[in-house]
């Protein structure tokens, strides 16, 4: 490759990237329609960005679901562990309960 055909790999900018939701709203994956709006990126490095946000929003929509499963979890596991000592509490005789509440 010659030096005119050579293509710097940098980060985008978030000038960039809103120029990119902004076109994706319009065009959605006609990426022949993006060129012009980008001077510096080909025509894989919009299609890599594409990609690589779309993984990227999967891989956080699923940690997302994890983290609220997880979370669902240790509510019903509190939940269920409060109704029992509810339970045992209300099984306890009239004279230990009249103790507690005249402390």
């Amino acid at each position: 490759m010659n030096a005119t055909n050579t293509v710097m790999r940098k980060t985008w900018t978030s000038l960039e990237k809103e120029r990119f939701v902004q076109l994706y709203k319009i065009h959605r994956i006609n990426f022949d329609l993006y060129i012009p709006h980008f001077e510096n990126r080909t025509l894989s490095q919009i299609k890599s960005f594409y990609y690589n946000q779309k993984y990227n929003n999967r891989q956080l929509e699923n940690q997302k679901q994890r983290n609220d499963e997880f979370q669902n979890s240790l509510l019903k596991a509190y939940s269920q562990s409060f109704d029992s000592v509810s339970h045992i509490a209300g099984n306890q005789t009239d004279d230990t309960m009249h103790y507690f509440c005249d402390l």
